[in-house]
């Protein structure tokens, strides 16, 4: 056998001619013989003429691309392309791949895959342009290039694009562009890592069911959670098994009663009440505030009791100990805990029939009925005096009365102190003022109450309805301070809203706010929530603390004072 062997661009050519023996084939050895050289001369022709790779080396080898320098256009880069023969195909493959690199747009980008037909270039020089995307629409062009099935590289696609913009709400388009859930799972953790502020991740949150992502919400935000009405705000958007951390960064850093009740009304899980409950009582030490906790933590029964059994030790009085059994909802064992504790600050026998009602099992009344005291200086602090009522409606013409809640005798008390301060013109705008448990939210101390067909006008001047009517909460009633400050804001309200008054909040909005912004910042946080909160906010200040707002907000204490209180 005679074997020869050519070698060409790295691949081994094979020749083979075989011994030529007497009387086998000699027709075909002579044709081998003949054509082999032939063949082989015109193929060396054809690689030399063409970039046919023989080595096993990328159809597109950038290595053999001519160097392209950056922020280049596309129109330079096919011109550049132009220059190599359209037959070395993997030549002008390689330029359009590093001139995808190297472009500035997406739409040149797109341009370059225009100018190949091989399919992995394509490919390739799709994903640079992810690279470069600077908005959702731009991600739009893309996938309008590829096939709708092509479900890996649209995937590839949206991914790469979500590391490249900065917009949270794009990237969230993004999230919902894949029908995979693991790619779009990804991509929300993306849109987490770029968000800024709480509202974007509230939309983040908003935005899947996935508990998983509103647990890696909840870890992120942790650190724009500067106050606790951000966290309930957040914690209204996350599943209840991802709210932990954020209510009880909540609760570490609240301040007052009304931003721990609004922690734990958005818990439902009693071992998380518990948690927030414990955090909550170390904060937290005066009755009526411990009554209103235990109310809200009625749903873990172990917190509301550890709770009440603090509030107990908080009472001095007969009236506490009552006024803690209405305000909390205790239930039976706990409320005659209380009544037995309440015993001893019973004076007269009237004390312990008063008692006796609030005791939450027959025999503990019998019990407390059988105690036998001396009926000298009775005392009824706990029951209201028709006759504080009487003197109210008659000195000042507002009925006072009883809706959900009773007044008590110091409430009636300090609705006097407060109207017998205030101008008559002021005090004229109040008719009505009855006292409510609650209103569904422990933030809300007071309310106004008008007419139904002035609803929805009560605080823009358009009404001319008889005198509206003033809602106090008991969450206003824990002290002197809250519950005066509380009657003279609703008051304020009231004046605003009288018809001969409906210029004053016009004039005001025009001094002191921009829009829905205030000019200044308000007399307090909630002032800054709208242009009637401020106002009534600064008349509430005005009254109670003149000197603080005359010299934190010179001019809109000189505005009180010339329009709403000058008499």
């Amino acid at each position: 056998m005679i074997s020869k062997f050519w070698s060409l661009n790295g691949s081994l050519l094979r020749f083979d001619v075989l011994s030529m023996k007497i009387g086998v084939n000699m027709k075909r050895s002579s044709i081998l013989i003949i054509f082999s050289p032939v063949f082989l001369v015109a193929w060396l022709i054809v690689a030399c003429c063409t970039d046919i790779s023989f080595a096993r080396t990328s159809a597109f080898d950038g290595n053999a691309a001519i160097t392209i320098s950056a922020n280049v256009s596309a129109s330079e880069v096919i011109a550049e392309m132009s220059k190599v023969s359209s037959w070395q195909r993997s030549k002008r493959d390689a330029i359009l791949l590093n001139g995808a690199v190297r472009v500035k747009t997406v739409s040149d980008a797109i341009l370059l895959a225009d100018q190949t037909k091989n399919k992995e270039v394509k490919t390739q020089i799709f994903i640079e342009s992810a690279k470069k995307v600077q908005s959702s629409d731009e991600v739009q062009l893309i996938l309008g290039k590829i096939a709708l099935n092509e479900y890996n590289l649209r995937n590839q696609i949206l991914l790469t694009a979500a590391r490249a913009l900065s917009s949270t709400s794009e990237i969230l388009w993004l999230a919902h562009q894949s029908s995979e859930k693991n790619i779009s799972d990804e991509i929300f953790l993306l849109a987490i890592k770029k968000a800024s502020s709480i509202s974007e991740l509230k939309k983040i949150a908003e935005s899947t069911s996935t508990v998983e992502i509103d647990k890696a919400v909840a870890e992120y935000s942790l650190q724009f959670i500067t106050d606790p009405y951000t966290a309930t705000e957040l914690a209204k958007s996350l599943d209840e098994k991802a709210r932990e951390k954020v209510l009880m960064r909540g609760m570490e850093i609240s301040k007052t009663i009304f931003d721990r009740l609004n922690l734990i009304q958005y818990s439902t899980d009693s071992e998380l009440i518990e948690s927030l409950s414990s955090v909550a009582l170390e904060k937290t030490d005066n009755w009526f505030d411990l009554a209103l906790l235990a109310k809200y933590a009625y749903r873990s029964s172990e917190a509301e009791n550890r709770i009440l059994s603090k509030a107990i030790t908080k009472c001095t009085s007969l009236s506490d100990h009552i006024n803690l059994i209405k305000s909390s909802g205790a239930g039976v064992e706990m409320r005659d805990k209380i009544a037995l504790d309440a015993v001893k600050f019973a004076r007269t026998n009237n004390d312990l029939k008063a008692l006796s009602q609030y005791a939450g099992t027959n025999y503990l009344k019998q019990t407390i009925l059988a105690v036998k005291l001396s009926d000298q200086n009775a005392s009824d602090a706990y029951q209201p005096t028709q006759a504080l009522i009487d003197s109210v409606a008659r000195k000042y013409k507002i009925r006072l009365y009883d809706q959900t809640a009773q007044w008590l005798n110091n409430e009636l008390v300090w609705v006097e102190e407060v109207l017998q301060t205030l101008p008559a013109q002021f005090v004229q705008c109040t008719s009505v003022v009855g006292r409510e448990r609650s209103m569904g939210s422990p933030t809300i101390l007071g309310q106004t109450k008008t007419n139904s067909e002035c609803d929805r006008n009560v605080l823009s001047g358009e009404c001319s309805y008889d005198l509206p009517e003033i809602m106090i909460m008991d969450i206003a009633c824990r002290n002197s301070e809250e519950f005066k400050a509380t009657l003279v804001h609703e008051m304020a309200h009231n004046y605003v809203a009288k018809a001969n008054h409906s210029n004053i909040q016009d004039a005001w909005d025009n001094q002191f706010w921009n829009g829905n912004q205030p000019r200044t910042p308000s007399a307090t946080d909630y002032g800054n929530t709208n242009s009637q909160e401020d106002l009534a906010e600064s008349v509430s200040q005005y009254w109670a603390n003149p000197e603080i707002l005359s010299k934190n907000n010179p001019e809109r204490y000189e505005f009180i004072k010339k329009y709403i209180l000058s008499g």
